[in-house]
């Protein structure tokens, strides 16, 4: 007997992907309000991509900006009125950067 759930695209192609793996490259502990650029060794044929785990309490009221430029994880302050993509407010954490 099979446990867990499926889920099909329309055409009814089994598209359950369960626990994928990644490509961890390497960590950033960021506190919440400074700015920080760090470059990661990418395999060729890959982009970089983040996880973001905050692990405290915000701190004021300004946001981050947490952006990818090509083999670089960019980190920089933005307005506390900007909710666009890619956007948290100003909490300390750790950054998970991955080859996808």
């Amino acid at each position: 007997m099979a446990y867990g759930f499926g889920t099909w695209d329309a055409n009814g192609v089994d598209n359950n992907t369960g626990l994928v793996k990644i490509n961890a490259l390497g960590t950033m502990a960021i506190d919440a309000t400074s700015n920080y650029s760090q470059s990661f060794s990418l395999p060729s044929g890959y982009s970089l991509d983040y996880l973001f785990q905050p692990n405290a309490d915000r701190t004021g009221e300004g946001r981050k900006r947490i952006s990818v430029s090509g083999s670089a994880i960019l980190v920089t302050q933005v307005a506390s009125t900007d909710y666009t993509n890619g956007t948290f407010p100003n909490v300390p954490g750790t950054i998970l950067a991955f080859a996808r």
